[in-house]
């Protein structure tokens, strides 16, 4: 038997032209010789490592091959995973670092000198293969940040993964969310912003197989990726649209109870696994996975439009469904935008959409991740406030001061207040229907004005506020009604408020005191003040303004309290002190 030596440079047995660049194969026929005893073709692979996320590319001639790993740090941890290089090669590949156990992955320290790995082959004849090599502890280099540009696309990732729903993706507050989650690494989902010079959507959330920070501009290194998981992850819903492990699986998933009957949201998919390992095993994985009343099981809604079709690198690139593919890499066939984000590739803006059952609660879950390794990573981008499951308005009632829903009997005008759910949109007007609930105690032209049946918050604005004029009948009738409610809903429950017209009472007021006192002495002065529309506020007319007087006089003075009330009605009181001369001593 015969020992080969084959040494592969770092492009390896790409079959594009780009990848062909730099590969160097070496064959040395050896002395011939039997190298165990079941007859096992031996081959020797030597691979240069040069990044802490790394994909080489070999040839397997024989049934085992050592893999000489040049340039690992010593005294770091990596992992291992060798797989075909191409999609139609039906071939299981298992590495060892012994040459005796075999395992689908692994993981080692390296000793800096002579790290070696061995791959056993189970098919007969020549395989082109792909090793991934991960450091899992390799301290990450900054050098994105110097060269990152001005307008590049920008991400923050550890954001609270509730306020990325609530606030960032959500449009509005029309619709109850609950049972917000994550899962994968807290770097792996943040929001991005200044989107729209590369992917046409400004700003929004991201989810990504890496940190969210290798998806920054410029696009200044082939295959970016970090490995965050290490080894295998397990989904069930990403598994039920992939084949082949799962790696750094990241995931948000919520709870949500429409006011429509369907959702819907925009997306853009983006990956450096764009262009050399389209059609490969390498087929990096996200989808948008739905379930509730009328969905069994549940349901996938990341499609190619007007298909049944997964959106994936496999079906969206420079070779299929083109038009909805935006090449950024030599790799590709042409770029996009090289200078604003790293990504090799990326989709158009895709809408994910949905019919529901309106009030029924539904689950959500949306998630990404690598398959087959965790080197190059991928990312998908939701637009800022897209997630629409329904719209409307809210209704809030004032009365004669900010925060009270209640009015009195010649205290001005009430209130009531229609606001936008959606605050984002402003640019139609929406007119909003409501009704007087029957069981208001006040009586429409008797105890206030009239109120119309529908009213519109114009183009540009938020809110509208409905005045509610109460008359003063000067009838005591204990403290009235007026509830109204929206049609239009906006949340399952009916959207209702009600204001309160109380009796206008008069301020009763009185001051008591000692009236005489017998030379310069410190007074008290105490008022008894009720009726009005709360608050009360009380003026002294030396300039004081708390409710209690004190004061040190030397003569006889004259005391004056005007109490406000809420309504801006007065009364005033007053009280004399006496001031007696002391008796003289004779």
């Amino acid at each position: 038997m015969k020992r080969i030596l084959i040494i592969a440079g770092l492009g390896g047995f790409r079959r594009k032209q780009k990848m062909l660049v730099g590969f160097v194969v070496m064959l040395v026929l050896l002395a011939a010789g039997n190298m165990n005893a079941q007859n096992t073709s031996i081959g020797h692979v030597k691979l240069n490592v040069k990044h802490y996320a790394y994909r080489g590319e070999v040839a397997l001639d024989n049934d085992v091959t050592q893999v000489d790993l040049q340039n690992l740090v010593e005294g770091e941890s990596y992992s291992i995973v060798a797989t075909p290089r191409y999609i139609e090669d039906d071939c299981s590949l298992k590495t060892s670092l012994d040459g005796v156990d075999f395992l689908e992955n692994i993981s080692f320290i390296a000793n800096g000198v002579n790290d070696k790995v061995w791959i056993r082959k189970g098919c007969k004849g020549d395989l082109a293969a792909a090793i991934s090599v991960s450091c899992l502890t390799c301290k990450r280099d900054k050098k994105w940040l110097e060269s990152l540009t001005e307008s590049s696309i920008v991400t923050t990732p550890s954001v609270p993964v509730d306020s990325l729903v609530r606030y960032h993706f959500v449009n509005g507050n029309c619709y109850d969310v609950t049972n917000v989650i994550s899962l994968g690494d807290a770097s792996q989902i943040g929001t991005f912003s200044n989107g729209t010079s590369s992917i046409a959507i400004e700003d929004g959330i991201v989810l990504s197989t890496g940190p969210t920070t290798i998806v920054h501009g410029p696009n200044n290194t082939e295959g970016a990726g970090v490995n965050i998981s290490g080894g295998p992850t397990d989904d069930d819903e990403l598994s039920s649209i992939s084949s082949g492990p799962l790696y750094n699986v990241a995931a948000i998933e919520f709870d949500f109870t429409p006011t429509s009957d369907t959702i819907s949201f925009d997306y853009v998919f983006a990956s450096e696994e764009y262009c050399e390992y389209v059609n490969s095993q390498y087929n990096d994985v996200f989808g948008f996975f739905i379930s509730g009343p009328g969905i069994v099981g549940f349901q996938n809604i990341a499609l190619i439009p007007g298909t049944t079709n997964n959106v994936s690198i496999n079906n969206v690139n420079h070779l299929t469904n083109s038009a909805f593919f935006n090449p950024n890499s030599a790799g590709c066939g042409g770029t996009t935008n090289m200078t604003d984000i790293q990504m090799d590739g990326f989709t158009t803006i895709f809408q994910a959409f949905a019919i529901v059952q309106s009030c029924e609660t539904y689950h959500i879950k949306m998630a990404i991740g690598d398959i087959y390794d965790g080197v190059w990573d991928s990312a998908v981008f939701l637009r800022r406030g897209s997630f629409y499951a329904g719209s409307g308005s809210t209704v809030n009632s004032q009365g004669y001061s900010v925060g009270s829903n209640e009015s009195y009997e010649g205290c001005g005008d009430a209130f009531f207040i229609f606001e936008r759910v959606d605050k984002t949109d402003l640019s139609q007007p929406i007119t909003v229907a409501f009704d007087v609930l029957s069981s208001s105690t006040a009586t429409a032209g008797v105890d206030y004005a009239t109120l119309p049946s529908t009213v519109t918050i114009p183009a540009g604005q938020i809110s509208y506020i409905l005045p509610v004029t109460v008359y003063a009948d000067g009838i005591v009738e204990g403290p009235e009604t007026i509830s109204i409610e929206i049609n239009d809903l906006c949340t399952c429950s009916k959207e209702s408020t009600t204001l309160i017209i109380n009796e206008s009472l008069p301020i009763d007021l009185s001051l008591s005191s000692e009236d005489e006192f017998c030379g310069p002495s410190d007074i008290e002065l105490y008022p008894e003040a009720s009726g009005g529309a709360p608050p009360l506020s009380f003026s002294w007319s030396n300039g004081t303004f708390d409710e209690e007087f004190y004061d040190f006089i030397e003569e006889t003075t004259t005391f004056t309290l005007t109490v406000t009330d809420g309504c801006g009605n007065t009364k005033t009181a007053s009280a004399e002190v006496v001031i007696n001369p002391l008796p003289t001593v004779v």
